[in-house]
């Protein structure tokens, strides 16, 4: 029985903007397009029902492990 640890988070030192590309939920992991790759990303620090829909602009917070951090772009950092 093998027992798996989550990753701390790493928060970028300059945020930036990327782009959805598969819807994300605050209980569902989408996909962004960040720096003409595309990642798996969740949302971090967001209280709100939040819905991302494809194309949308997002600010990357940061990743843990292979997964980015990020939140609506209309929210204040």
């Amino acid at each position: 029985m093998s027992t798996r640890t989550q990753s701390a988070a790493e928060l970028l030192t300059r945020q930036d903007v990327g782009v959805v590309i598969k819807t994300i939920t605050p209980t569902q992991r989408g996909r962004v397009q960040y720096k003409a790759t595309s990642w798996p990303a969740c949302l971090h620090g967001v209280t709100q029902p939040t819905m991302l829909e494809p194309n949308q602009p997002v600010r990357v917070l940061g990743r843990r492990g292979l997964t980015l951090l990020i939140q609506p772009l209309t929210l204040e950092a």
